[in-house]
């Protein structure tokens, strides 16, 4: 019983680890202006697109919080549940530590992405992709090769697997 409780105080730290990621996230927006442009740098994907008005990078980072919100909480709820079987409260712990340690990589890499010297930049990670939507006046190949390198040096995920998209 004590492993248990242990295991949903993890949980609620991660759940509330993932809270604050979105959080930060949120209180680092900025303006933008869109253009649109599509090429291929090497496998590195660059896609320029009329997207969003100017608080895109707030809307996406509050939507990728409250969807992670959502799937830690039915995670959460299936962790407490007494009908649920030992093993698929295993495997929703284990989603929860998966989608906590994404957030820490995402937060992580639109922080350095940002250190770089560009405006402001959203990312979304998944096991083997990156997006990236980044926020800048001018974006050549080598601004995708410097947040192809952050990406696959925080995450490991290849070049290949990599699109960028660039919001004036």
């Amino acid at each position: 019983m004590l492993i248990l409780k242990r295991k949903q105080i993890i949980a609620g730290c991660l759940a509330l680890l993932v809270a604050m990621a979105g959080y930060l996230n949120w209180s680092y927006r900025a303006e933008s202006k869109e253009t649109a442009a599509d090429e291929t740098i090497g496998e590195i994907h660059l896609v320029s697109d009329d997207v969003q008005p100017e608080d895109f990078f707030e809307a996406a980072r509050l939507e990728r919080e409250d969807s992670r919100a959502e799937a830690t909480e039915t995670l959460k709820s299936m962790m407490d549940s007494d009908t649920a079987e030992a093993s698929s409260k295993i495997i929703a712990e284990e989603k929860v530590m998966k989608m906590a340690e994404l957030t820490e990589k995402e937060t992580t890499v639109e922080n350095l992405i940002k250190a770089k010297g560009y405006t402001d930049a959203v990312v979304y990670l998944n096991d083997e992709k990156a997006n990236v939507v980044v926020r800048a006046d001018e974006f050549s190949n080598q601004d995708a090769t410097i947040i192809s390198e952050i990406i696959t040096e925080q995450t490991g995920i290849s070049a290949a697997n990599i699109k960028i998209t660039q919001v004036k």
